[in-house]
């Protein structure tokens, strides 16, 4: 048997082969297939979105200037962990360019790259987290909640996830006020989970389900 699919991008194509030992046991190997070509689809690496203001993409290795800009503020760390040094910055895009995870955002006039996005499977391929860190001089204009919802609607139209969930910290106002924005429900809070900045501090875990998300946006 031979499957083929083309990736989330349209660009590549991937062949699948099988071979039937047993005719009888075609339609199992058909959905054999199907269900990788499923995981091969959720599993994809290539990421090219286009908002009003930014482009969210793969990062590039000559993204280490722009990324170390941001990535070794104390203020935009603050709530996440320590600033990054250069070599801390390299290795990060390194890894991010090898098995992508999180991704570049870019403000679309300049290319500029002015944050990232994590946007990865989290325990079930169905299931995504998402992240966002953006640039001190960026922030407060709109730009987590535009790369966000247009996020919402990649996965839950093109990649059919059944939820999407976001992890902030006590003290992070502007995280939860945009996971509230963004109609996340807030499912729980693990308390005292996160050592920060001398003290244990509450952890808080939000989502939004498809259903939900369709309602919302019906």
């Amino acid at each position: 048997m031979i499957c083929l699919i083309f990736s989330q991008t349209g660009v590549s194509a991937k062949t699948i082969k099988y071979t039937t030992v047993n005719k009888s046991n075609a339609e199992k190997e058909e959905a054999q297939c199907w269900y990788i070509l499923n995981k091969l689809v959720r599993g994809h690496k290539k990421m090219y979105l286009v908002t009003k203001h930014l482009v969210i993409r793969n990062f590039k290795s000559e993204d280490l200037p722009q990324a170390f800009a941001y990535l070794s503020d104390p203020n935009v760390m603050y709530f996440i962990e320590n600033p990054y040094s250069i070599k801390d910055t390299e290795e990060f895009i390194n890894n991010n360019i090898k098995n992508p995870r999180v991704y570049a955002v870019a403000e679309k006039t300049t290319n500029k790259v002015i944050g990232h996005v994590i946007f990865h499977p989290y325990e079930y391929d169905e299931i995504y987290e998402i992240g966002w860190i953006i640039s001190k001089a960026y922030q407060g204009q709109g730009f987590a909640y535009e790369l966000s919802k247009a996020l919402f609607k990649y996965g839950f139209d093109k990649l059919k996830l059944h939820k999407i969930l976001a992890v902030t910290v006590e003290g992070n106002k502007a995280s939860l006020h945009l996971m509230e924005k963004l109609n996340m429900t807030r499912e729980g809070i693990l308390r005292k989970q996160n050592w920060d900045h001398g003290k244990w501090i509450d952890e808080y875990w939000y989502s939004i389900l498809a259903e939900e998300y369709k309602e919302y946006n019906s």
